[in-house]
């Protein structure tokens, strides 16, 4: 029954009477109460309430409530712990609602946080549902603890009424705090075999039950000894019974075997709430198995590749040891053999060692030994410290990647990586490695002098490298070094090195100023000279470029540089265009080091033109002697090579001399077609070549101007791959005392190129080597010496579009010039090398012209061969005339195929000439040798046989099916230019009978001469000899039929070189008659005064002489 008010102030009593009034309880609310409660057992039957109200003025309420029960399970004298139940049942009317609280501590706090739920819903333990009996329950957690908690149901029904109602009784009480223990201990010194007795010890709580159990920390397989019991009843070595010193024996067995054993100790309070706490030194167990007093090893801290871990084990002599490294190495043998530092041999004290490599790697691992007796007993016990190996590489560092640092001077690369994710991280490792990629050895770099960085920021993932020099190859590895100095490999797929990068300076040089081009004057067109009047002042200078175009140039992009210029303080240079009449523009920029190129100069100061090579001489008209290569117009160099013609144009003659002269000096008589200059003074010159009064005095003369320029070579250039590039036109000076190499580019021509190197001396004596070299394949192609301050003359044929090395050896300073010139097209220079067939040089001549070509037997193992085309817009029978001009003996042979054996012709003296008939569209070919330094020139000609002329004889015609055809009426020349073995074979076809005279003569012939007349059969039907008996001439008559023959030549011991001729002429008929004086036939009588003899001869030949 509750009774509740508004106002706080008076008091007031309820009291409940039984039947016949007498008071059963009461509720009084004093001053500031507002509500109160009582709970009464009531029987059935009549209760009356009563009221006073003396001291309170205001509103009531009074509310009754009647429950059939109201209990809990909870036992007297209990005690619950983690896990009991507490359930709450109370029988009431239906459609209600209720719930509990567990009140402690003088009911001023509540187990839960909020009242705990009763249900009637049949779900709950609550019968059926709706049936009036609600039930409710709660499960005891861990820090529940109470010793008076009382029960309290709040009700509430279906007006809103509440009431709370304790349940009477005992308090609850709750107890989840397990006993204290405060040690556990045990008496085992050493390892325990059968019959030792352990006592284990265990402090704590009073009045508790205590156990223990010994159970192996290392081997969960082992035998395992739960529940042992110890005592605190005064009885078992425990001291004062129910102090809290329990104590507990137990004896060893046979089969007792725990290694690493660990003793734990339990106590267990009234509310069965367990502690425990186990001993901190465990014990060994071994039975019957041998005893194994201590493990001990050297691997206190973390061991790395090449570390050795030793291990020491005491116990049982006369067994077999070894150990293992847990998750590493198995049975690693141990030895007490007195050998292994395991003291006298059969002590017990055993040692192993295992030495760690690389790709080990165990953590906290357990070293386990093992000792088995004579009896296959075995024992094992694991080290108290457990050991560390770590010689695992830290994975590879991936996506390095090095680039040259922007925006700098140069000297500076960058290289970064993604960042490692090694636990035991170090250092970055950095190495750098010039010109070729990083060395390896076994997948990491091999050469630690290579290393330029370490690095211990794990979160850093780049560095800049300083560099020793701009524009050279540099590879870079990074690799990651952990604690124990292991160093990662290489990543197989390339993501650990990088390169090659260069160091670049990013800044561009400054624009060149002030440009100019103008037209070389004097000369016959194609030259434009570039000059600029300030020089690049930055110090990485590299070059100039020049840029050409036939519009203006406002950039250079897409352009690219005729001409390159290495040397800062040159600026002049000649650049050959391909037209007299287009307008060129210029253009002249810097670069460095870096290749860094500077812009034009925003005023227009680094172009120039529009300009053009024009020509300012005109044609030169063919004559009997003209320059082919000479100096011309303003020119940069004193060194100085004149070429001209030696065969007239027009005629067959070769020219043998000619009258020379420089300037106003003396004429100088030379039987060479080339003349060399060295150190001529600056200023206006003429050169003057005058052919002798016996031939014509024709005189040419060629006008130039001398003004010099100079660069320098430039170091290091003592090798071909640091050859510098040789300016031609112009001077270069040499410091001499090593190897000097000069590399020259041909440019494009469609005609044949001529380069004169001349070399001079800046001191008094001196002397030099010169050799060329052709770089593509690299082969000699000339060379020359000098002594006694001599200056160096060579002349030799190029190749266009081909790069030349020039060597110089020089004991002194030199001065360095190099030209190189286009021939006109009738003239051929030699170029080398040309000694094989598959390589000779390719000569072509059209019809009615000739080629006049000069070369240079270098040494007498040198060969050259030439490769004459006869085109096919040739007359019907083409011939060749080959004349021969050289200052020494040397030997030409002419072979219709690449075979030996199609030889067809030979001139084995300096002045020979060979002629001879040759096939149009084919090709002949020409092979000279000689002594060393022997120059030649020799010109072909090419022609038509005319019907009046001179035949000439075409090899091979040693044999009949290869005979030349011969005409009648026809002189034929010919030679047999191999002697005895060169037979020469005509054929002539006879078209009706009669007489046939055949006539042959060799004016210069030594030997004799056999010819042979033969018929279609190829059967000699006449014959004649030539000889000197004859003078070298003779003939022969013959009756023949219509039909073919031919005529045999065989040589005996002649003149190869001696030319021969052969006309063959064809009577049809010839008849003789005798008259008189008076005109009658006479038959048979003498002839007298006055009578006519006739001779009448029919042949084919109109208006012939007989």
């Amino acid at each position: 029954m509750t009774a509740s008010r508004i106002l706080k102030s008076g008091s007031m009593n309820v009291y409940l009477l039984d039947s016949v009034g007498q008071p059963l309880d009461k509720i009084k609310l004093q001053t500031g109460d507002q509500k109160e409660t009582i709970n009464i057992n009531v029987s059935a039957g009549v209760y009356f309430v009563n009221t006073d109200f003396s001291d309170f003025t205001g509103e009531y309420w009074l509310n009754a409530v009647l429950f059939t029960s109201i209990e809990h399970n909870v036992l007297p004298d209990s005690i619950l712990s983690i896990g009991n139940n507490i359930s709450v049942k109370l029988v009431w009317e239906k459609g209600n609602s209720a719930s509990f609280d567990i009140l402690y501590d003088n009911s001023t706090k509540k187990l839960t946080s909020a009242p705990i739920p009763m249900f009637d819903d049949g779900q709950h333990n609550d019968g059926n549902a709706n049936d009036g009996i609600y039930v409710g329950s709660y499960t005891i957690k861990e820090k529940d603890n109470a010793s008076d908690a009382i029960i309290v149901v709040h009700i509430k029904d279906k007006y809103d009424n509440t009431s709370d109602i304790p349940i009477t009784g005992k308090p609850i009480l709750i107890d989840t705090a397990p006993p204290i223990i405060t040690q556990v201990s045990h008496d085992a010194k050493i390892p325990l075999s059968i019959g030792s007795e352990l006592n284990v010890t265990i402090k704590g709580e009073a009045g508790n039950k205590a156990t223990f159990d010994i159970v192996s920390d290392s081997d969960p397989n082992a035998k395992r000894l739960i529940g042992l019991i110890a005592y605190d009843d005064g009885k078992h070595n425990d001291g004062n019974a129910n102090d809290g010193v329990y104590v507990g024996t137990y004896i060893i067995k046979g089969d007792d075997y725990i290694i690493d054993g660990i003793v734990t100790g339990y106590l267990k309070d009234n509310a069965g709430n367990i502690s425990s706490l186990s001993a901190v030194i465990k014990i060994d167990i071994v039975g019957e198995r041998p005893v194994i007093r201590s493990v001990d090893h050297t691997g206190r801290l973390t061991l790395g590749k090449n570390d050795v871990l030793t291990v020491t084990m005491i116990g049982d002599p006369e067994g077999i040891a070894s150990f293992d490294i847990e998750g590493l190495k198995s049975n690693i043998p141990m030895y007490d053999d007195g050998k292994h530092d395991d003291g006298p041999a059969g002590d017990g004290k055993y040692v192993g060692s295992y030495k760690v490599v690389e790709g080990d790697n165990v953590l906290s691992a357990s070293v386990i030994v093992r000792l088995t007796d004579r009896k296959g007993r075995s024992s094992s016990k694991s080290a108290l410290v457990k050991v560390n190996i770590d010689a695992f590489p830290p994975s590879p560092v991936t996506d390095v990647r090095c680039f040259d640092r922007p925006y700098d001077q140069g000297k500076y690369i960058v290289v970064t990586w993604k960042q490692s994710t090694e636990i035991d991280f170090a250092n970055y490792i950095i190495y750098l490695s010039k010109y070729i990629p990083v060395p390896i050895f076994k997948d990491r770099p091999s050469d630690s002098s290579l290393i330029v960085a370490r690095i211990s920021d794990i979160k850093q993932t780049s560095y800049e490298i300083k560099v020793d020099e701009d524009l050279e190859d540099y590879y870079v590895a990074v690799t990651a070094i952990d604690v124990m100095g292991n160093e990662s490999f290489l990543d197989k797929s390339g993501g650990s090195v990088a390169g090659p990068v260069q160091a670049k300076d990013n800044l561009k040089p400054a624009p060149v100023k002030i440009v100019n081009a103008i037209d070389r004057d004097r000369d016959f067109g194609g030259v434009i000279i570039i000059s600029w009047t300030e020089t690049n002042i930055d110090e990485d200078f590299a070059k100039y470029n020049i840029y050409q175009d036939t519009k203006p140039i406002s950039s250079v992009e897409g352009l690219k540089p005729i001409d390159t210029i290495i040397d800062r303080q040159l600026k002049v240079v000649n650049i050959y265009v391909d037209s007299n009449t287009i307008d060129y523009y210029f253009a002249v920029t810097a670069v460095d080091l870096s290749g860094n190129e500077s812009d034009l100069d925003e005023n227009g100061g680094s172009v120039a033109g529009p300009v053009k090579a024009e020509n300012n001489i005109g044609t030169e008209p063919d004559r009997p002697l003209t320059f082919i290569s000479a100096p011309i117009g303003t020119i940069h160099y004193n060194n100085l090579a004149f070429h001209w013609n030696r065969f007239d144009y027009e005629s067959d003659d070769k020219i043998k001399g000619y009258y020379v002269r420089l300037d106003s000096g003396n004429w100088q008589w030379t039987t060479e077609s080339s003349a060399f200059f060295s150190n001529v003074s600056s200023g206006d010159h003429k050169f003057f070549v005058r052919l002798p009064e016996s031939v014509s005095a024709f005189t040419i003369e060629r006008s130039f101007t001398i003004f010099p320029v100079t660069t320098s070579e430039q170091e290091p250039n003592n090798s071909p791959d640091k050859a510098t590039k040789l300016m031609t036109d112009m001077i270069i000076r040499g410091t001499g005392s090593d190897d000097d190499w000069y590399r020259v580019h041909i440019p494009a021509s469609s005609s044949s190129c001529i380069m004169d190197v001349l070399l001079s001396y800046a001191s008094a004596s001196g002397s030099a080597e010169v050799t060329i070299y052709s770089d593509q394949p690299f082969q000699q192609v000339a060379f020359a010496q000098s002594r006694d301050n001599n200056p160096v003359y060579m002349t030799f044929g190029v190749r266009p579009e081909t790069d030349y090395l020039i060597k110089v050896n020089s004991t002194v300073q030199y001065r360095l010039v190099a030209t190189i010139n286009k021939l006109p097209n009738r003239y051929i220079m030699e170029i080398e090398n040309n000694n094989d067939l598959q390589i000779a040089n390719y000569l072509t001549v059209s019809n009615q012209s000739s080629i006049e070509v000069r070369g240079l037997i270098e040494s007498s193992s040198d060969i050259d061969w030439f490769r004459l085309h006869i085109p096919e817009s040739v007359g019907n029978i083409p011939i060749i005339s080959i004349s021969q001009y050289s200052n020494m003996p040397i030997n030409m042979s002419i072979y219709s195929s690449p075979l030996e054996s199609d030889q067809i012709g030979e001139i084995l003296d300096n002045n020979g000439i060979f002629n001879g008939i040759v096939k149009a569209g084919s090709d002949y070919f020409i092979r000279l040798t000689g002594d060393t330094s022997t120059s030649y020139q020799f010109r072909v000609k090419l022609g038509e046989l005319k019907p009046d002329q001179k035949g000439l004889e075409t090899e091979p015609n040693d044999i009949l099916v290869q005979a030349n055809p011969i005409n009648i009426g026809i002189k034929q020349l010919g030679t047999n230019w191999d002697g005895n073995n060169d037979i020469d074979v005509y054929k002539l076809n006879v078209s009706k009978d009669g007489i046939l005279n055949v006539q042959f003569a060799r004016p210069y012939g030594i030997g004799s001469s056999i010819i042979e007349v033969l018929n279609s059969a190829g059967a000699v039907i006449g014959s004649f000899n030539v000889n000197l008996s004859n003078a070298q001439k003779n003939s022969v008559n013959l009756n023949v039929k219509t039909g073919i023959h031919y005529i045999r030549i065989r040589p005996q011991k002649e003149n190869p070189s001696a030319e021969y001729s052969l006309v063959t002429m064809f009577v049809e008929s010839i008849k003789i008659s005798y008259l008189s004086s008076e005109g009658k036939e006479i038959i048979s009588d003498p002839l007298k005064a006055g009578d006519k003899i006739i001779v009448e001869m029919k042949w084919d030949i109109k208006d012939g002489k007989a």
